[in-house]
């Protein structure tokens, strides 16, 4: 009976050991080596549409070797309204950040700039893109920063697939928005370690909660580790081989 309760609770103690490390985002330069080709491939294309949902695009901004990429797109107010009657208005702007290692999602990644200044008034910090915790794949492709007036919700399901964002509030309606510059920059290596389990921002995107591969690991870990110590405490020869 004694060497039950040893061998339970040292199982007890593995699993809670191995559940305590939580599973991180993946730093990019754990998968990407700075100056080689597929490095230099990554970087940022600014994008706006209206309410007319049209698809417009900036200048494509590459990742720097420090690891940061830095954004900026002149929304002229042509865009914003064709007729140039200053009935502009904001669908959907922001950037998208591609050619990452779809395989290593989500990765470690901090916003340290994010402004627009508008044709018409003094910059605004967009706080809320600030404060997303990393970079999570879109539901498209690549990490998607969006900066919208209203949530994207999905027809069919009814799930809000990007969140508004609050600072810009309004500018759907006609008039509110005529153009400006969006300035946006993000940090790859010096982002602090994202948990797998983070929430994602204004972004829209994924839901860490619906699960992912690394959060998958960690539990087969945690339970794999309980079961070794079950096996070693029963005298049982246990071999061990690591995963590639």
């Amino acid at each position: 009976m004694k060497l039950r309760r040893i061998i339970a609770g040292m199982a007890a103690a593995a699993m809670a050991a191995a559940m305590a490390i939580s599973a991180s985002a993946t730093n990019i330069y754990d998968v990407l080596e700075p100056g080689t080709e597929e490095f230099n491939k990554v970087g940022a294309l600014p994008f706006f549409m209206s309410q007319q949902w049209e698809w417009c695009e900036g200048t494509w901004a590459a990742i720097q070797e420090d690891g940061t990429i830095h954004a900026e797109y002149e929304i002229s107010p042509v865009l914003a309204d064709k007729s140039m009657s200053g009935q502009g208005t904001l669908g959907d702007m922001g950037i998208m950040i591609l050619n990452l290692p779809e395989e290593s999602y989500p990765y470690d990644m901090k916003v340290t700039e994010a402004t627009f200044t508008p044709k018409d008034g003094e910059t605004i910090t967009l706080q809320s893109v600030l404060d997303i915790p990393g970079g999570y794949h879109d539901a498209e492709t690549g990490i998607r920063i969006h900066i919208r007036p209203g949530d994207a919700v999905d027809k069919d399901t009814g799930a809000v697939t990007a969140k508004a964002c609050p600072e810009v509030a309004g500018w759907d309606e006609p008039g509110k928005f005529n153009g400006g510059t969006l300035k946006i920059t993000v940090d790859f290596k010096n982002a602090p370690p994202v948990p797998v389990e983070a929430g994602g921002g204004s972004d829209g995107s994924e839901d860490p909660a619906a699960g992912s591969d690394k959060s998958a690991d960690t539990g087969a870990a945690a339970g794999g580790a309980a079961a070794l110590v079950l096996l070693a405490a029963a005298g049982t020869t246990v071999v061990v081989r690591r995963r590639k």
